[in-house]
């Protein structure tokens, strides 16, 4: 029950609340600056992502220090309409019922829905958008409709447009030719006039630079009048074509991608039916792509190539990052006027879905529920964050896409929109994480994606019922459950939503723990039958009417209050597939080192191996040490005492002096020192729980 350590202490004072939890950053209406990137899988070097390769992305990097970064974000289905129009509503797909991307939101949800913009134009924002927002790229369904309901206050940009797509020579000329898909690549050197290539000849370069000219202008409104302005720069790289400047494919060498074995036949997950699969005839649909006669998955030859290509424009997108969040430090580009605007503005950087690059033996992009095609990179940088020490967090709890609506209506103290019946938002507010990104958190993330269900592959397994439906996954903080199931639906109803039959067709589990790349589906196997039940009711709700709703469950969901006793705090935790006794005080089950009961007194995580701050030094005569403790918690107490030889007699807490030197998050910052009057001087803290 020993061990060495320290404290932490907590001081605040706000009266704006998420539900029944004090705030801890501090409220104001905020600027926001959203940047959604379009087909980006979670390839940013800070992540720690090596494959296929190690990502050169400086710009987001800086943002990772700089904000609280979610390692388990998820959208809600992985394709570009279906996502874009749930985070913008605030509504899952089955509410949207956007999940073909020839949906237009406001045609299923009517014009009365306040998106996630126009909320923040109701309440005096300034509103503009630039590229790709929601789905396509005009004014109608980016939702920039003068007449009507709309989603910019100060309009959305069509003009941030690069002159041409390609500009290799060959595939320049078949383009000026009106030959469409002329390839799937683009690595360009010179323009039609033979002048150098720069960013802004490609769509991306032209939306960062009315971007960064935008963000002067609202500064300049921002600074003068207070003004607060809502702006969103979308990028559409890395999605096919992969077309960037040169320099940046130079950053990569494509000898380094190794795929050996590929072959693109497609590896199931050993198992699973092949109708699971992503469509993956994305690369093929252009004229230089050759796909594998049976998967539409490209040859060795060009899956290297493309691979190299999504990089380049990982790194492409990422300098255009940089001009953006360089716009808000220095808006009118003279560094000799102080007009920053960055402390007072919100930076939220997401992507719509991931994007599969050969994994499997020939996976392509996303219209799947696997983890590469639902998982995103999330980003959030918000004022307060470095005083109160979340900045350069990696959060592990499940979130998703959904959430953020919420999340930015509390972060800019805004009321929540009133929207028409049965369309209230469906996500969750995260602030609290960004607060705290340790803490226990909602139990899953939801995602899906209709399918035509069947056998019809090598190894599949028997389906009961063929035809169309849906696919519905969770990923929990260890599993990926799917359940495929049958429903009523037609090329007039589309009611994809609505289940056939009582069970599922099909059904997926893999243990992200020991099979991050989910190569083997544990679902049938009798060892996991009381998992695989847990799963379920993690799933789906109770009353059998729709499937793939459990989301609504108040025990799926993020607890209402901070836990302030150990009860709550292990029940928050445990999750189906989590051990019996795991979470009990004096055992250690992520293996870093600290017992529970230590976890729980210091805040941090005791699933995900993590290290208390913990700092000891020598100052004016003293051995210092600082720890955190949540003090609030009072069935359990941090002691610290003090030893010159070690021996179990010597250990008191005389002379030692505790105080309180700040907060982070719901801890408390604690120092204790001693007078180093003799020689040698130990000090430890030990953990115990109180009557």
């Amino acid at each position: 029950m020993l061990k060495n350590s320290l404290l932490f202490i907590l001081l605040f004072s706000s009266t704006v609340t998420f539900g029944d939890r004090p705030r801890l950053l501090p409220a104001g209406n905020y600027n926001v600056l959203f940047i959604p990137i379009d087909d980006f899988r979670v390839l940013i070097n800070a992540y720690g992502e090596t494959e296929p390769l190690r990502p050169i992305t400086p710009n987001m990097d800086r943002l990772t220090e700089q904000g609280v970064s979610f390692s388990n974000a998820h959208c809600q289905q992985a394709v570009c309409n279906a996502s874009r129009a749930s985070l913008m509503t605030g509504l899952r797909p089955d509410t949207t019922r956007c999940w073909k991307l020839d949906t237009f939101f406001r045609d299923t949800v009517g014009y009365d829905l306040k998106t996630l913009p126009q909320h923040f134009a109701d309440q005096g924002y300034s509103t503009h958008g630039i590229g790709k927002i929601y789905h396509n790229t005009n004014s109608t369904s980016q939702d920039d409709n003068p007449s009507g309901a709309r989603s910019w206050s100060d309009g959305w940009d069509a003009n941030a447009k690069g002159a041409h797509v390609w500009y290799e020579a060959g595939k320049a000329a078949q383009e000026d030719a009106g030959v469409k898909k002329v390839s799937a690549t683009d690595a360009g050197e010179l323009d039609r006039a033979g002048n150098p290539i720069t960013d802004e000849a490609y769509d991306d370069g032209a939306a960062a630079a009315a971007g960064v000219a935008k963000i002067g202008t609202y500064a300049a409104e921002y600074n003068s009048s207070g003004t607060p302005f809502f702006l969103a720069v979308g990028f559409k790289k890395p999605h096919l074509p992969f077309n960037c400047p040169k320099e940046y494919w130079d950053l990569y060498d494509p000898a380094q991608i190794d795929l050996t074995g590929y072959d693109g036949s497609h590896d199931m997950p050993a198992g699973t039916n092949h109708f699971t699969a992503p469509y993956g005839g994305e690369p093929e649909a252009f004229l230089d792509v050759d796909g594998h006669p049976d998967t539409k998955a490209p040859g060795i030859d060009d899956a290297r190539h493309l691979i190299h290509g999504y990089l380049a424009c990982a790194s492409f997108i990422d300098t255009q990052v940089g001009k953006l969040l360089a716009a808000l430090e220095d808006p009118d580009g003279n560094p000799a006027t102080d007009d920053s605007v960055a402390t007072n503005t919100i930076v939220i950087l997401w992507s719509d879905h991931g994007f599969f690059l050969g994994e499997h033996n020939g996976f392509w992009a996303k219209h799947a529920n696997y983890e590469i095609s639902t998982r995103v990179p999330l980003i959030v940088k918000a004022p307060g964050m470095d005083a109160l020490g979340s900045s350069g967090s990696f959060c592990p709890a499940p979130v998703e896409l959904v959430d953020i609506y919420p999340t930015l209506v509390n972060l800019c103290s805004l009321p929540d929109p009133v929207q028409p019946a049965g369309m209230e938002l469906q996500g969750t507010s995260f602030l609290p994480l960004l607060e705290d990104p340790k803490q226990p958190w909602k139990k899953a993330a939801f995602s899906q994606y209709q399918r035509y269900i069947n056998a019809n592959g090598s190894g599949d397994v028997a389906i009961a019922h063929n035809g169309t439906g849906m696919g519905y996954s969770i990923r929990t903080a260890r599993y990926r459950y799917t359940e495929w199931w049958r429903t009523v639906s037609s090329d007039q109803t589309l009611d994809l939503h609505v289940p056939v039959y009582s069970s599922p067709e099909h059904v997926e589990l893999y243990d992200h723990l020991v099979d991050p790349g989910e190569t083997v589906n544990l679902a049938a196997q009798p060892a996991y039958a009381g998992l695989v039940t847990e799963l379920s009711a993690l799933l789906n709700d109770t009353d059998n009417t729709f499937a793939g709703d459990g989301w609504k469950q108040t025990e799926v969901n993020a607890p209402a209050e901070f836990p302030l006793d150990y009860s709550s705090w292990s029940d928050s935790y445990g999750t189906p597939g989590v051990p019996a006794g795991s979470l009990d005080l004096f055992i250690d089950p992520d293996a870093d080192g600290w017992m529970n009961i230590f976890e729980y007194k210091f805040g941090t995580h005791p699933l995900e191996p993590d290290q208390p701050d913990i700092n000891s030094w020598v100052e004016d005569n003293k051995l210092v040490m600082t720890y955190p403790e949540i003090i609030s918690r009072t069935d359990a107490s941090l002691e610290v005492f003090k030893s010159n030889d070690l021996s179990a007699a010597s250990w008191n807490p005389s002379d030692l002096i505790i105080e309180g030197t700040g907060s982070a998050g719901n801890a408390d910052i604690l120092k204790a020192s001693s007078p180093l009057a003799e020689s040698p001087l130990f000090i430890r803290l030990q953990a115990q729980t109180l009557p």
